[in-house]
């Protein structure tokens, strides 16, 4: 959207959006096209799902108004996902989007922080996840979901582990 109606690669911390105002109607048909995604189990931001919807509304909408209203939709769209005692933490780049912060905490009526709240900055979100994930597989726990991956058993690691200096540690990779 930032690209057809900003001519921009994307709205720079939310300011098209902040100044611009959701269309009820326009809002509403992403929302619906979002929901039917999200229930068909595809996931959001594969940048497909709002391409129709740009045909549609691009051209008659304000840059803001249209980055206002696909702004608005995805938050409703996220909060609709998130059960109502859940304590919400984001991440990643959308966290320097204004609109949509606000527009997500408005949707859940309740606070939205970002991972900073838990000493986590937000643009470490997937080094700290790797770090997660390679501290669970050393300890031999599966990393995969099997509903997801379609893998039942964790596959075997062979290998050495190396300390901070690279000389080989009396752990060994090899896993049953």
């Amino acid at each position: 959207v930032a690209r057809a109606a900003l001519h921009r690669p994307f709205d720079d911390d939310g300011n098209a959006a902040a100044r611009g105002t959701a269309h009820p109607v326009a809002t509403e048909q992403l929302c619906e096209s979002l929901a039917s995604q999200r229930r068909s189990g595809r996931s959001l931001g594969s940048g497909d799902e709002t391409s129709s919807w740009i045909d549609r509304w691009v051209h008659s909408l304000s840059p803001d108004d249209a980055a206002a209203s696909v702004s608005t939709a995805i938050a409703r769209t996220i909060a609709a996902a998130i059960p109502e005692d859940s304590e919400v933490l984001c991440a990643g780049g959308s966290v320097r989007h204004r609109h949509l912060m606000a527009t997500l905490s408005t949707s859940l009526a309740r606070t939205v922080a970002t991972t900073a709240h838990c000493g986590i900055p937000p643009t470490a979100r997937e080094s700290v996840e790797m770090a997660l994930l390679g501290a669970l597989c050393a300890d031999g726990v599966p990393i995969t979901l099997p509903a997801v991956t379609h893998v039942h058993a964790p596959a075997p690691i062979s290998g050495a582990w190396f300390n901070v200096r690279g000389i080989p540690s009396h752990r060994s990779m090899t896993q049953p």
